[in-house]
């Protein structure tokens, strides 16, 4: 890289810095994606750049919503679609738009985030652009969801999955995941079913186990509100089944001490969540959720359900410690 600032090269010096920011952030290292993306805005705004200076800018807002600072992010990505509008960019306004919505979601400005994803939905349009469209339809999906309008959302999410090629298995991944979640609040059971296998295939043919574990996980919950616990005590089983091989399988492990501590470590996120929403439960219908649970992972796996046991009765006893401590003044 180096050698493209002797030589002068800027834009081939921008592209190289740029590509290694996203396979940065691709592995969630956003300190050093923003260190490469601000060499980047410096280089755009150095050259006089507007379009390079858009993706920067783009590029930094994400990268800012994802580390959780949403208000840069807001700020960054208005910039940048403000540049994308004033160089007649339509289909970097499309993608910016999309991304603006997810951050005004973050926000929680939802109002804000529906007029934004109907504009993105609308331009994508016009553009053709598959990819775009599918987001604005999530995002819009999302939002649905959010005042309760289930069955809006999942006509929404089922364009969207329509829409993702089998190449963008990531985003493809995410889609499904939340029609899995939309699925179980409606009671859909057949097509919840089809949904659930078609996430898990995926995921497990891509590495994108956590996306299916995370919607397994909501999934279970909406279940749980509908009273189906048996059901939700499935979905469960299922994301801690998948963590668990997924933890386990590509990795060497020489004893049986490391081969535990691998399986402990792969099952801290799917437990996690199932404790999160055991505890909003009455204890007694907690503690006959975590049985299940575990016996139904022993049903996929000899010996889960003993590791699964011991994990949730820990957590569990601990959390259960810390309501009953008397706060201190």
């Amino acid at each position: 890289m180096r050698s493209y600032e002797r030589l002068g090269e800027h834009e081939l010096l921008y592209r190289s810095v740029n590509d290694r920011a996203i396979a940065y952030s691709d592995l969630e290292r956003y300190q050093e994606a923003r260190r490469d993306l601000t060499r980047c805005l410096r280089l755009a705004r150095r050259r006089d750049d507007r379009a390079m200076e858009q993706q920067a800018l783009a590029n930094l807002g994400e990268t800012d919503r994802h580390e959780g600072r949403i208000q840069p992010a807001l700020q960054r990505l208005r910039k940048a679609l403000e540049l994308a509008r004033a160089l007649g960019d339509a289909d970097a306004e499309a993608f910016t738009l999309g991304n603006l919505g997810i951050a005004l979601v973050d926000a929680d400005r939802w109002d804000d985030a529906d007029d934004t994803y109907q504009r993105a939905l609308t331009l994508a349009r016009s553009l053709g652009e598959r990819e775009h469209e599918a987001t604005a339809l999530a995002g819009l999906a999302r939002t649905a969801m959010h005042r309760e309008r289930p069955a809006e959302a999942a006509r929404l999410y089922r364009r969207a999955v329509d829409l993702r090629g089998e190449q963008d298995h990531r985003h493809l991944a995410e889609n499904l995941a939340s029609l899995v979640e939309v699925l179980a609040a409606l009671g859909r059971e057949q097509e919840l079913e089809r949904g659930m296998q078609r996430l898990i295939d995926l995921a497990q043919a891509n590495g994108d186990e956590e996306v299916a574990v995370d919607g397994l996980t909501r999934a279970a919950w909406q279940l749980l509100r509908r009273d189906e616990q048996k059901e939700a005590a499935s979905c469960y089983a299922t994301a801690i089944v998948l963590a668990g091989v997924s933890g386990t399988s590509d990795q060497e492990h020489p004893t049986a001490e490391a081969t535990a501590k691998a399986l402990a470590e792969a099952l801290i996120e799917p437990v996690s969540h199932l404790l999160r929403d055991g505890e909003a439960l009455e204890r007694a219908r907690a503690d006959a959720l975590y049985a299940l649970v575990a016996d139904k992972a022993d049903g996929h796996a000899e010996g889960l359900g003993e590791a699964v046991r011991i994990l949730v009765e820990e957590a569990a006893q601990v959390s259960r410690e810390e309501t009953a401590a008397p706060s201190r003044e």
